[in-house]
């Protein structure tokens, strides 16, 4: 069993409504006023910098808070380098399995694209290797969207031409069955894609989830071959293979889904019929900061197509200003400990922040609202708290040692944990 995590509270409204009324506020005004209990008493200082590839570099620095020197490791990925690949990284490409972060990375490396540079991902349930360990936000991985979340997140989106993107974002989630149902509308809304669902909720499982739902109680499950992957927007449709009423747990073949679905929600399942064809429909939207689980919007066209995505728990930053929760608010975003935070710059290059925690006379750690008073020091405009305490992990591809990615900070435990993702910035390389 793992060790407990930090950092697993959904987001409050609070903080994401404050991220869009400050939205046009100098830093000068920030929402939340910086004191030396609560910001950096001294700046950072760089104290080393390595270029790992072109286009990606790491450096080291310290920071004061009042909590005293902070350990702070950065990664700066030039996205306008066509040689910069940032990829999220679903561990052993499945929801149930975890797996260390630099391991991840390292897994997904191959001659010509070599993983520079990576951390930890999103929050996810403590210790769980099953069903609950999937992460709170979308996942989105080589175009293939992985996880789908009909609640708002902080999220990192990057598209197909390497631009990356921050902004508080949704799946929207339909199924069509009109071919069944012509005279009624057909669509059914979903609770997400390869999540655990409540009680009358419809959830879309793929083989990115596991071997099987691993649903409990009582389900309508159909099963369907896909004619496609799912994508951040779009429209994949599936023929029918059966449909099976009061189970669960059902096993997912290669290619198929499941639909599976409880309660009154559920019901126009019961409707179809082997043969039938259906289709899952996909969209971005952005989130409404008051109901962040709510009705959204349509993202910009610029959202809707994105090659990788996943996002965390709340912004540290956003459109210059720090807005990063207190500790009525948050409780644990109040309290100095290791912290994983990712932002992106006026110029939309991406920021990779570490800083280490719980131990003196190295690192305390720092609250979030320092962490936002720091990435705003480092040239982020918008940015978001991963996962952190003893999830937090950056490893690098030293020079010296280019056969893999090493751990370059001191994560808390003493060691790496089975983490759900990893976010990397691939170095791309071809022969002559």
């Amino acid at each position: 069993m793992e060790p407990p995590r930090e950092e697993k509270t959904m987001p409050s409204q609070r903080p994401l409504r404050l991220a869009l009324i400050v939205a046009s506020i100098s830093l000068a005004i920030a929402a939340t006023p910086l004191t030396t209990s609560a910001g950096l008493t001294s700046p950072y200082v760089r104290k080393s910098l390595v270029r790992l590839a072109p286009g990606i570099t790491w450096e080291k620095g310290t920071a004061r808070t009042s909590s005293g020197v902070q350990a702070v490791q950065v990664g700066r990925i030039d996205v306008h380098e066509s040689s910069v690949m940032i990829r999220a990284l679903l561990s052993n490409d499945r929801v149930v399995n975890l797996e260390p972060p630099t391991v991840n990375a390292n897994r997904n490396s191959k001659p010509g694209e070599q993983a520079m540079i990576a951390t930890n991902g999103d929050v996810s349930t403590v210790g769980d290797w099953g069903a609950g360990a999937h992460p709170p936000s979308m996942h989105i991985q080589d175009g293939e969207l992985m996880i789908g979340t009909i609640c708002g997140r902080p999220t990192l989106g990057i598209l197909p031409d390497g631009t990356a993107k921050v902004d508080l974002i949704k799946n929207k989630i339909t199924i069509d069955m009109t071919e069944r149902l012509p005279g009624w509308r057909g669509r059914l809304y979903t609770a997400g894609i390869n999540r655990v669902g409540n009680s009358n909720q419809i959830v879309v499982y793929t083989n990115r989830f596991g071997p099987s739902t691993l649903t409990t109680g009582s389900k309508i499950e159909v099963l369907v071959e896909a004619d496609g992957k799912l994508t951040s927007n779009g429209r994949v449709t599936g023929r029918v293979v059966s449909v099976t009423k009061g189970t669960n747990n059902s096993p997912i073949p290669n290619g198929h889904w499941i639909v599976s679905g409880s309660g009154t929600r559920a019901d126009p399942l019961k409707l179809l019929e082997p043969g039938d064809r259906i289709a899952v429909e996909t969209s971005i939207d952005l989130a409404d900061p008051v109901n962040n689980c709510g009705p959204g919007e349509p993202a910009p066209e610029s959202w809707q197509t994105l090659e990788n995505a996943l996002g965390g728990n709340y912004f540290t930053a956003y459109k210059g200003s720090n807005i990063a929760p207190t500790a009525g608010e948050y409780a644990k975003g109040g309290v100095a400990a290791p912290r994983t935070n990712v932002g992106i710059t006026a110029d939309g290059d991406v920021l990779m922040v570490v800083v280490d925690g719980r131990q003196a006379n190295y690192s305390i750690g720092m609250n979030l609202i320092e962490m936002g008073q720091l990435m705003l020091s480092l040239g982020a405009v918008s940015a978001f708290n991963l996962d952190g305490g003893g999830s937090t992990v950056m490893g690098i591809r030293k020079p010296a040692d280019p056969s893999r990615l090493v751990i370059s900070d001191r994560p808390s435990d003493g060691r790496e944990r089975n983490l759900t993702q990893a976010l990397a910035a691939f170095s791309i390389t071809t022969g002559d």
